[in-house]
């Protein structure tokens, strides 16, 4: 039979491990997402850029 010292360090190390496994899952989840944004918003801008400025793809002459 454990004692309880030892059952309840074994339950605070897995509290403490499935805690810290979460928040970094929330925090990658977080991050993926700022990224997409970015890169989202990146893409948009070099798509509008050469109908902005009139070039070859763009609709003025």
């Amino acid at each position: 039979m454990k004692s309880v010292r030892t059952q309840l360090l074994v339950g605070l190390i897995l509290v403490l491990g499935a805690m810290s496994g979460l928040a970094g899952y929330g925090i990658f989840r977080s991050a993926l997402e700022e990224a997409n944004e970015l890169f989202d918003y990146e893409l948009r801008s070099v798509a509008i850029f050469p109908t902005a400025v009139g070039g070859r793809y763009g609709t003025s002459k």
